[in-house]
């Protein structure tokens, strides 16, 4: 645990009272009994804290979200359990959730099973590991676990009430990627809108030792979106990772990159609601990606740093030139 008790983190004593409080309302077992905080760590929107009886004990984390209601913890709960049943009703997926134990208004927080192994995201930054056979499997789970999710995610009245709003998305975001509007508005997007899980992607998957794969994090979103944003984005993160701490090797990670993809989709194909090879599925994952890029590029040209550098003001004026270019059709 922290001692310097930085805004918005509990004291030990709330911690223990607060684990107390679900183990009587949720009826945990005895061995979660009188739990301890270890550790506690911070993410985007909420504190964490790892929590343990003892040696041999099942560690538990309790989530405080940092600006959650009592809403927005039970509506975390209930999206966890109900990902839990999905997946574990589907013979085809294999992924797993971290039990979930319960949920508390106050402070608002959810309490599940804490997960020893390694962040996907780790794994795939290491030559050794990004070319292991325990990485292509999961890239087959994580495939064929966010298939099931859009599955059941569809929404057809949903969708068609959000078609047009979509498309207009799709525009603004093709300009920026230099596609010209007309390519998307005929687009037929049914059977291919689903509930977007949000932040789907390689830091909220951990692998166990004994070769399981857990997602770690509920689906962030309850908006619906093309399918090929959340696809798109997992593909993003992948890359970003793909051994960024071993020396560079441009065309094995090319190489593995395409492969990993491959399986990736394939297992998608095989629980997704649609398969995703036709060409305007091309021009959807493009527009997705290069925008994805994009944002990254706006980040790193506000950067001090990255200002310091020789040309930052030539590099710059180009940039925005090309963002805030009209739209014409691809090739």
């Amino acid at each position: 645990m922290r001692t310097d008790q930085k805004p918005g983190v509990l004291a030990e004593s709330r911690l223990e009272q607060l684990i107390g409080e679900m183990s009587d309302r949720f009826g945990w077992d005895e061995s979660l009994a009188g739990v301890r905080p270890v550790r506690d760590w911070e993410s985007r929107t909420a504190i964490l804290y790892k929590l343990e009886a003892g040696p041999g004990s099942q560690p538990v984390v309790l989530k405080v979200g940092k600006d959650w209601t009592a809403e927005k913890a039970k509506e975390v709960y209930d999206d966890l359990r109900s990902l839990e049943d999905l997946f574990e009703g589907n013979a085809k997926v294999t992924m797993k959730l971290p039990k979930v134990r319960g949920w508390s208004e106050s402070p608002a927080s959810v309490c599940f099973d804490f997960i020893e192994g390694e962040d996907f995201s780790q794994r795939l930054s290491r030559r050794a590991g990004y070319l292991s056979a325990e990485v292509e499997r999961a890239m087959a789970e994580c495939g064929a676990a966010i298939g099931l999710f859009h599955s059941a995610g569809l929404d057809a009245a949903a969708a068609a009430a959000d078609m047009d709003e979509m498309k207009r998305r799709l525009v603004v975001m093709g300009r920026k990627v230099l596609v010209d509007p007309s390519v998307i508005q005929p687009m037929d997007l049914t059977g291919k809108i689903s509930r977007k899980y949000g932040d789907f992607a390689p830091y909220n998957i951990r692998l166990t030792d004994d070769g399981r794969v857990f997602v770690l994090d509920q689906p962030s979103s309850h908006a619906y979106a093309p399918i090929h944003r959340d696809v798109a984005y997992f593909l993003y993160r992948v890359e970003r990772r793909l051994g960024r701490y071993e020396p560079d090797n441009p065309e094995e990670k090319r190489a593995t990159q395409a492969h990993l993809e491959k399986v990736f989709l394939q297992a998608y194909a095989g629980t997704g609601p649609s398969s995703l090879d036709s060409p305007q599925d091309e021009t959807l994952f493009a527009i997705y990606l290069s925008h994805k890029n994009l944002r990254t590029a706006r980040k790193r040209f506000n950067q001090r740093r990255f200002k310091e550098v020789p040309g930052y003001l030539r590099l710059s004026a180009g940039w925005r030139r090309r963002v805030n270019r009209p739209g014409r059709p691809p090739g």
